[in-house]
């Protein structure tokens, strides 16, 4: 009741009844916005980060600083309803001068599903992000508060989902997508790191 309660605080100021979940599911789609809920978890830390429950991570500091060196600056020109005029232009899985950095520029997201050959950019299992970034990306989707209030299970935190195609839901992989090849803010990372999905 807490966190809904504070949700719907965010979603709807002044009514702290409007988000009522009774799907467990439901949980994944607040993952983006845990920044804004509890802003002083982010005092003094460079990154912040989502994660599944059943994740088992390595050396993950190690890993970290291994992928903030392979940035991928993948701002290109775009056609009129927003895709990249040339995939190749931002697809470095299949081709790897695709998205060069030319200012020592370093990523602020890594995700371990990128590089992929869909060139999807937020996976549920595992996302981080620089706090520099911003900690409020999720308002990046004009959809947001319609996903926050729905009681229904939208996949927020990955590319894919069902009310991303019938609803015309943003998720943060749209997000992503936009402020990496549209405003050239988000600059992943090209590293591919080890990690397997049962």
């Amino acid at each position: 009741d807490h966190m809904q309660s504070k949700l719907s605080e965010l979603v709807t100021p002044g009514n702290a009844s409007s988000v009522k979940y009774f799907e467990h599911y439901k949980a994944n789609d607040i993952k983006p916005l845990a920044p804004a809920l509890y802003p002083h978890r982010l005092v003094g830390h460079d990154w912040w980060a989502w994660a599944d429950l059943d994740m088992i991570f390595g050396d993950i500091l190690k890993f970290m600083a291994l992928a903030e060196s392979r940035p991928a600056c993948c701002r290109v020109p775009m056609r009129r309803d927003g895709t990249p005029r040339s995939k190749s232009a931002v697809n470095v899985y299949l081709h790897s001068a695709a998205c060069p950095c030319e200012s020592g520029e370093t990523a602020n997201v890594v995700c371990p599903l990128y590089p992929n050959p869909w060139t999807k950019k937020a996976w549920g299992p595992f996302t981080a992000f620089r706090t520099n970034l911003g900690t409020e990306l999720y308002a990046e989707s004009p959809q947001w508060r319609s996903v926050i209030r729905s009681p229904d299970y939208a996949h927020f935190d990955e590319w894919w989902g069902p009310f991303h195609y019938l609803r015309g839901w943003e998720t943060m992989g749209d997000v992503l997508t936009r402020l990496a090849e549209q405003q050239g803010v988000v600059r992943m990372s090209k590293q591919k790191l080890p990690f397997a999905e049962a």
